[in-house]
């Protein structure tokens, strides 16, 4: 840590206290300002930068206490370290319920002060960090990821994005397909102290198992018929950054043992290898299956999985997160425009109505291959209905009705929809309407309001 990018304020009455703590600090490396009483401190800081005071509790004019109220109003990041004598131990405590950080007991040791204002400034230091990794996130810097978000849902895994990026523990990412999962990883990876490093992902479903060993662990050359040269797997290959590996649930019970192995001892041996070879890198893993029941059915091993599930994020279906719709249209318009060197169409009325209603099973990836293939047919630089319809050969959804009003259209789409996640659940009102992003009682309106009654 560069101690001199932090600030100290000692505030106090008596010179010999305040050139004693101005000289330790100043040889601890800190920017040392001081003050003979509170009111001179509160001039400065008006206009003056800090991030920790160190102030007695008794002082000639605005005391300790009133000092600290005036401060934890107007810069309630600044951290307040009191030093109080023995009689007034009662008034810290208080102090400390007003928001100080601590008090120190007069006679007090330096070392004693000096290892309150080194966790005064981590603390600092960490909340510096996450402002940053705030405005880096909702897209205030140069970095490429960028959530704009007005879904709680969303905001929810922001803040949980926020939380496990600095850390080194594995990350589990669940939730349904083209949900984004990936994209969350990425942000895992960019805001931690590993973005420097490289970020890999596998997808675990779609590599035979006989491989998947050697891509994840490598081999030596001459391991099996083929093995013409000795191959970094991706454990290696993604040293000091992030691997992802996607589809978790599809990986092999017998890579399962494997895995599990190469993240308690932080090493691989490679297809054919005699020797363990030391690993760098943080995992986060990803699925659409729920875990937690394949580990009950024992086709997970559920000590892989509380290796995996350190952390947890959910990232939520994209009828969960209904808000985010026009600004992900938009976003996604704004990037396949440019790809394709044109102008920027705009969506149609009833295109907007469209996407309030539409349960888009597929999630993002749904909604930006529909963008994607209005914006290859668009005409006339507006998409409508017609532009954003399904493929008629696409057996996971019907066709968007092309006769009638708008809203008979919307009707009998919404009337496929429901009775598509009834099929699909058996009849369960319950989870049809969880599927489909609404509640039971909106299911039950819907229901009767479409004439398709109780039955």
């Amino acid at each position: 840590m560069n101690r001199s990018a932090f600030r100290i304020l000692i505030v106090d009455d008596e010179s010999s206290v305040r050139k004693m703590l101005q000289i330790a600090f100043s040889r601890a490396g800190y920017v040392v300002e001081t003050f003979p009483d509170a009111e001179a401190a509160l001039a400065y800081l008006e206009g003056g930068a800090a991030d920790v005071i160190v102030t007695d509790l008794r002082m000639h004019g605005l005391s300790g206490m009133d000092f600290l109220r005036r401060v934890k109003l107007r810069w309630p990041e600044l951290e307040v370290i009191m030093i109080t004598a023995h009689g007034t131990v009662e008034n810290a405590i208080e102090a400390v319920r007003a928001g100080a950080f601590d008090f120190v007991q007069k006679p007090f040791e330096l070392a004693e002060l000096e290892l309150t204002v080194a966790r005064a400034i981590d603390q600092r230091a960490l909340r510096r960090e996450n402002e940053e990794l705030r405005r880096q996130l909702q897209g205030g810097s140069g970095t490429s990821v960028q959530f704009v978000t007005e879904s709680p849902a969303m905001k929810q895994v922001m803040e949980l994005v926020l939380k496990a990026a600095p850390a080194r523990a594995s990350v589990l990412l669940t939730g349904d397909s083209g949900t984004g999962k990936e994209r969350v990883a990425r942000a895992l990876h960019q805001l931690s102290p590993r973005r420097k490093g490289p970020f890999l992902a596998v997808n675990c479903g779609a590599i035979p198992e006989t491989l998947l060993e050697g891509e994840l662990f490598g081999h030596v050359k001459g391991a099996f018929t083929g093995a013409d040269t000795t191959h970094a797997g991706l454990f290696q290959a993604a040293g000091g950054g992030t691997l992802l590996l996607d589809e978790i649930g599809e990986m092999p019970p017998a890579l399962q043992v494997k895995l599990l192995r190469v993240l308690q001892e932080r090493s691989v041996r490679p297809v054919g290898g005699t020797r363990e070879i030391p690993v760098d890198v943080r995992v986060v893993a990803a699925t659409n299956r729920n875990l937690e029941e394949d580990v009950r059915a024992g086709r997970f091993r559920e000590d892989l999985y509380y290796r995996l599930n350190v952390v947890s994020i959910r990232v939520p279906s994209l009828a969960e997160r209904r808000e985010d719709l026009p600004v992900l249209a938009d976003q996604l318009l704004s990037r396949l425009a440019a790809e394709a060197a044109i102008v920027r169409p705009r969506l149609s009325d009833e295109a907007l109505q469209f996407f309030t209603t539409y349960p888009f099973p597929g999630n993002v990836r749904e909604l930006e291959n529909l963008l994607e293939r209005a914006v290859v047919l668009d005409q006339d630089g507006v998409l409508d209905l017609t532009d954003l319809r399904p493929p008629e050969h696409s057996g996971a959804h019907a066709a968007i009705p092309r006769e009638g009003t708008l809203d008979d259209q919307l009707a009998e789409l919404e009337k496929t929809r429901i009775l598509e996640a009834l099929s699909a659940t058996g009849g369960n009102r319950t989870e049809a309407a969880r599927r489909l992003g609404i509640t039971f009682r909106s299911l039950r309106y819907r229901l009767a309001r479409l004439g398709l009654g109780e039955g």
